[in-house]
């Protein structure tokens, strides 16, 4: 899902010598290899071992509840979510999965208040603010979306992880109809993704926008050609 392991994954010795707690930190290294090599199978059964041994390993829980919501199995992923909240709930990452669950399922008050949490927990982390962005989006607060996102979108990797440069396009071609602005985001979009229609879709409207009906033209034959 997110970079975000990386970043956990860093911190994991650390986070574990602070809590003075026993923890099976290879395996959930290890789980986390094997969901990224596809094998999610395998990892949420490492996972739920390390859980058995150690029911307090707080980051056990963090992946393990974000393979069952990618799975669909959006009531046992809640459980661990809630369950690594109950470990710690001044973690900055647990605050953003949980606003991340909400935000997915339109329940954008409960996903703002753990996104806001998260952030005032870790003011610096850029990824928390892509997701709060799409939120500010879809509650129709363009500005507070555009700060967000703008934000996000300093960091490289995030950008292209969470496709901050494609919101950020929607958000300047369909809304604040800033259409340069809008092209510029979505030419770097699709030059890491460049087989997503709704690039296409949404720079096809700032061409449009701006009179350029040839490269209009192209942009909708490509997005038809996605389909």
């Amino acid at each position: 899902m997110f970079r975000m392991k990386t970043i956990l994954i860093l911190a994991f010795f650390f986070y574990s010598a602070l809590c003075n707690c026993q923890t099976d930190t290879m395996n959930i290294e290890r789980a986390n290899e094997l969901y990224g090599e596809g094998k999610s199978d395998s990892a949420m059964l490492l996972l739920s071992n390390v859980i058995k041994k150690y029911p307090n390993e707080f980051h056990a829980y963090l992946y393990r509840g974000e393979y069952y919501c990618l799975k669909k199995e959006d009531k046992l992923g809640y459980e661990d979510f809630i369950r690594a909240y109950q470990l710690d709930s001044l973690d900055p990452t647990v605050n953003g999965y949980l606003g991340w669950y909400f935000d997915k399922r339109g329940k954008y008050k409960k996903a703002l208040f753990y996104y806001d949490k998260s952030i005032r927990l870790d003011p610096e982390y850029p990824e928390t603010y892509a997701w709060r962005g799409v939120l500010y989006m879809n509650i129709r607060k363009y500005r507070e979306a555009e700060a967000d996102l703008l934000y996000a979108a300093s960091d490289t990797a995030t950008s292209k992880q969470d496709h901050t440069y494609l919101n950020l396009g929607c958000l300047y071609s369909y809304h604040l109809k800033k259409y340069a602005k809008a092209i510029e985001y979505l030419n770097m979009y699709i030059s890491v993704a460049p087989n997503d229609r709704d690039a296409y879709k949404a720079r096809a409207n700032a061409y449009f926008m701006l009179n350029e009906f040839a490269k209009y033209k192209e942009d909708r034959h490509k997005q038809k050609q996605l389909k």
